[in-house]
C-alpha cells in the first residue's frame, strides 16, 4: 500500500474501537483492519544469564555457507532447517537437501556445559543475516525453556524463531574418510568455468563433467569442465589444477558446484574425490572449518 501511494504527506488515524487505521494521502484514502493488541502473542524475553555470544561476522558467514544447501520444499520439513549444535566452545551448523551437504564449524567465546542441538529454519537464518547491522559486533543466542523457540538479540533488534521439531538425519556416514585424488583449483577460475558450463547443462538437469588429471613432463595438472546440450550446444573449459592422485572424471550438478563456490572466499579450493560413483568434497584451502559434499550424477559415455 505504501509503495502505491502518491509522493505526498501520509496521515494515519488509529480508530481503537474498531481496530482500524485510516490512511489519508492526497486524494487517496484507505482503511486497514487489524486485531486487538491484546491478542498479539507474547514475545519471549532473552535470557541474559544463559545466552551464547557469537561474533556477527563469523555467524553471518556460517549462515551463508550452509543455508543454500537446505531443502526449499516441505516434502521433508526437517530438511528445510539447519542443524545447529553447541558443544563446549564449538558451534556446528549443517544443512542438506539430500543431494548435497554443507557443514561449518566455529569456536565462540564462553563454554556450554551441556551439548545443545536444535534445528533452525533456514529461512529464519537467512532473514537474520539480512537484517543484522554489520556494525554490530555480537549476536546473542538464547533458548527459552519449554518454548521450542530460539531468540537472537542484537542491540536494538530481537528476533524470535520457532524451531523445527524432529531429529535431523545423521549425516556422518556420508562424509568420506579418505580420498584417492585431491585437486587444488583457483576458486575464481573454477567458478567461472562452472557458470559457463551451466549455460549448456540446463537441459540435462545441470549435469556437467569434471575431469582432473595430474601433470607430467609435458604439461601441468589441469581440470576440465564440460557440458553438452542437444539444443544449446556444448562447451569445454580447461583450467590449471594441482592434482595429486589418479585421473578421474565425475559428473556433478554444476549448479550445486556454483552455489558452493559462491560462498568460499579463499583464493583456492580443494576438490577431493574417490570414485565416479562416490561423493566429492569441496573445501577452502587453508581452512578446516568448512566442507561441502556433492553427490555424483550419472552420465552416458
Amino acid at each position: 500500500l505504501v509503495n502505491a501511494l502518491p509522493q505526498e504527506r501520509v496521515d494515519l488515524n488509529l480508530q481503537a474501537e474498531t481496530n482500524t487505521i485510516h490512511v489519508d494521502c492526497a486524494r487517496t484514502t484507505a482503511n486497514i483492519r487489524g486485531i486487538a493488541a491484546a491478542e498479539f502473542p507474547l514475545v519471549p524475553e532473552p535470557d541474559e544469564d544463559n545466552r551464547i555470544r557469537l561474533e556477527t561476522r563469523v555467524f553471518k558467514e556460517m549462515i551463508s555457507q550452509v543455508t543454500f544447501a537446505a531443502a526449499t520444499d516441505d516434502t521433508r520439513p526437517i530438511l528445510t532447517g539447519v542443524s545447529t549444535r553447541f558443544q563446549g566452545n564449538t558451534m556446528t551448523m549443517a544443512a542438506t537437501d539430500g543431494f548435497r551437504l554443507s557443514v561449518r564449524n566455529a569456536e565462540f567465546p564462553g563454554f556450554v556445559e551441556e551439548p545443545v542441538s536444535v534445528i533452525i529454519p533456514a529461512r529464519a537464518l537467512s532473514e537474520l543475516a539480512r537484517i543484522v547491522d554489520p556494525e554490530v559486533e555480537h549476536i546473542f543466542v538464547s533458548l527459552p525453556a519449554d518454548r521450542n523457540q530460539i531468540i537472537f538479540d542484537m542491540d536494538n533488534i530481537v528476533m524470535v524463531s520457532q524451531l523445527i521439531e524432529g531429529s535431523f538425519p545423521d549425516y556422518t556416514p556420508v562424509i568420506p574418510n579418505k580420498h584417492m585424488t585431491r585437486s587444488v583449483i583457483g576458486t575464481a577460475a573454477f567458478l567461472k568455468a562452472c557458470r559457463t558450463a551451466d549455460i549448456f547443462a540446463r537441459d540435462s538437469n545441470h549435469t556437467a563433467r569434471v575431469r582432473v588429471e595430474p601433470g607430467d613432463e609435458l604439461q601441468s595438472g589441469h581440470a576440465t569442465i564440460s557440458a553438452t546440450s542437444s539444443e544449446t550446444g556444448d562447451n569445454v573449459a580447461q583450467i590449471d589444477a594441482n592434482v595429486v592422485g589418479d585421473p578421474i572424471e565425475i559428473a556433478f550438478n554444476v549448479k550445486y558446484m556454483t552455489d558452493v563456490l559462491n560462498v568460499i572466499d579463499s583464493p583456492q579450493v580443494a576438490l577431493e574425490t574417490t570414485r565416479a560413483t562416490e561423493p566429492g568434497v569441496v573445501k577452502p584451502v587453508g581452512s578446516e572449518e568448512f566442507f561441502h559434499i556433492i553427490m555424483p550424477m550419472h552420465f552416458g559415455r
